[in-house]
């Protein structure tokens, strides 16, 4: 063994090998996940790590857990809730805006208690930038304060986020009883209340305004396709005012005419009642586009090229030639010639033309057709179109959300009445949502953020190697001069902000993994209730507010309004020392420190 090297310094190399791992974590020249597996690989060969302890770091439910978590969301995001949620949000903003930005917050916290908040706030970023121009105000006031709301929203449960998750199951391992589902949630709450406060007494003032720079970021599947949907047989879209038609309110879906025998109308559509043969020019992604595809007596896109059940969706972009010399698209004649269907047309920051078939194709335009394999190869070898992918865009199953709803409902309840384990339910209702085909089983596994799970594991062999060599011992003997001369709530102040301030610059999962033994150590020599100081790791880990790169949703709204990275310093760094302090205090309330 290499151990023999080392004899009487493996704490010390250990520590070292740490300070270079998050050292590697800042640089950021390798993905996360990739640094921690060479970390972990080091300290296996070094021979920090035996084998059997590595092997059974796999043992520890906490990724597993995190994976179910993942498939539950994807569902959650398949079924169309999120959509339809802040669908219902959008709706009432047109009348009471203010209070439908409350709601909007709102909705981000609870939903984020419960689910990833990577998807929560990727499905309300459009939302929040369509709400900002119905307020008049800058989306930079508005998509900091969503990022925020779901860390906060994080916090309220044990499964609110993987971190929470992570520390529990080290935690687990260290000895000590698992957390319930709401143990933390009162604690949340404080965090979650302070938090919002502080938002909005300091963010009209620390918040950027800069309307010229925000907007949404346009690309893959966030592309708004121009279509047309026509009505073909009396039924539910009939007979009654479009503003009371549901499938007409997808918050990717926008209606901007209505054609009739009389003419095109473009105006006080909500109040048209449909009848059979009408026709909606709508803008729409191309999700909401398959959606209504699904939807009985609706025809999405051109009158030629009839739906085919062989037939599959692919994007498409326009390539120089005789295409893209101001022909329009209904003289191109691809129903009759190969049986394939428009189903939409998008410019890159235009609307590309006043309906479907008068678009004036340009070079770069993409197209949404759907059509037999062999009918698209044949198109794609005339040279008239490039890059033609099948489109990753699916449609909604609106009709299996209340079993999406009902499993992640039936895991929260069923846990928080300590049936059985938060992981054995949350593995349960998997195969049971696939079953049920609320999602497909390859987005199922594609939902799961497998980078994130290879960290984790990743970083659970270090923070072994770190036990193994003794090197918490260390860290702990050497705190315990500083520690033991102040009282416990500043100990749970210093825990935070070492928390907090690492998460800042390394991934939170990493910060969990290391620092949750060594607090838990600290516990024991102090005589502070350990699950207290478990507890304020698993908030300061969370606490990632005054970066951009800390925490995923910051890194998410960061693009989409084009913010700098003073923005988050100037609003973050009161966010961290307000949300923080209050966080320790509650923590210190509730478990008698």
């Amino acid at each position: 063994m290499m151990m023999g090297f080392f004899a009487g310094y493996e704490a010390q190399i250990a520590l070292g090998l740490v300070v270079l791992l998050f050292a590697m974590f800042v640089w950021e020249k390798y993905p996360a996940d990739v640094t921690a597996s060479a970390g972990a690989a080091l300290f296996i060969v070094l021979g920090f790590v035996p084998t059997d302890k590595a092997m059974a770091v796999f043992s520890n439910s906490a990724p597993l857990t995190i994976g179910a978590m993942f498939v539950l969301t994807g569902a959650l995001v398949r079924t169309g809730v999120l959509e339809r949620v802040a669908g219902l949000v959008l709706d009432r903003s047109k009348k009471r805006p203010k209070l439908a930005l409350a709601v909007f917050l709102l909705t981000a916290l609870v939903a984020s208690a419960f689910m990833n908040n990577t998807p929560v706030v990727l499905v309300l970023i459009p939302i929040v930038i369509r709400l900002a121009a119905a307020l008049d105000i800058a989306a930079t006031r508005l998509l900091i304060p969503v990022s925020y709301a779901a860390i906060l929203g994080g916090t309220l449960t044990l499964i609110g986020t993987s971190t929470n998750l992570l520390v529990d199951g080290v935690a687990r391992d260290q000895g000590l009883e698992p957390f319930s589902l709401f143990e933390i949630t009162p604690i949340g709450l404080a965090a979650a209340a302070t938090g919002i406060l502080t938002m909005l007494v300091l963010g009209r003032f620390l918040l950027p305004d800069r309307r010229e720079e925000g907007g949404e970021v346009d690309n893959g599947d966030d592309a708004e396709f121009l279509s047309e949907l026509t009505v073909l047989a009396d039924g539910p879209h009939t007979g009654k005012p479009i503003g009371e038609i549901t499938e007409f309110k997808q918050t990717g879906l926008r209606i901007v005419g209505v054609r009739s025998d009389e003419g095109v109308v473009r105006k006080d559509l909500d109040a048209i009642v449909l009848k059979k043969g009408d026709g909606l020019i709508i803008l729409a992604k191309s999700s909401a586009l398959l959606t209504l595809n699904d939807q009985e007596g609706l025809r999405v896109g051109q009158r030629r090229g009839a739906a085919n059940s062989e037939g599959i969706v692919v994007e498409a972009v326009v390539a120089p030639g005789r295409m893209s010399h101001g022909t329009r698209l209904s003289s191109l004649s691809l129903g009759r010639r190969y049986g394939i269907r428009i189903m939409g047309a998008h410019r890159q920051g235009h609307v590309p033309g006043p309906d479907l078939a008068n678009v004036r194709l340009r070079p770069a335009d993409k197209l949404l057709l759907e059509g037999t394999p062999e009918a698209l190869d044949e198109l794609a070898q005339q040279s008239e179109l490039v890059s033609v992918t099948r489109s990753t865009a699916r449609a909604f199953r609106p009709t299996k959300a209340p079993l999406a709803l009902l499993a992640l409902g039936l895991v929260v309840v069923l846990a928080a009445f300590n049936v059985m384990e938060i992981g054995i339910l949350a593995m349960i209702a998997v195969p049971a949502i696939l079953i049920l085909r609320c999602i497909d089983a390859d987005e199922a596994w594609g939902s799961i953020e497998g980078g994130i799970l290879i960290l984790i594991f990743a970083m659970l062999v270090v923070g072994q190697g770190l036990q193994e060599t003794g090197a918490v011992t260390l860290v702990v003997d050497a705190a315990m001069p500083i520690m033991s001369t102040v009282s416990p709530f500043v100990v749970l102040i210093l825990v935070y902000i070492l928390a907090s301030t690492l998460t800042e610059c390394v991934t939170n999962n990493a910060v969990a993994v290391i620092l949750t033994p060594i607090v838990i150590g600290l516990g024991q020599q102090l005589g502070i209730e350990p699950r207290a100081l478990v507890v304020t790791v698993m908030f300061g880990a969370s606490a990632s507010f005054a970066t951009p790169i800390g925490y995923q949703t910051n890194t998410l709204v960061y693009g989409a309004g084009n913010y700098r990275f003073s923005d988050f310093v100037k609003i973050g760094l009161p966010m961290n020392i307000i949300v923080g302090l209050a966080s320790c205090y509650a923590i210190y309330l509730y478990y008698g420190v």
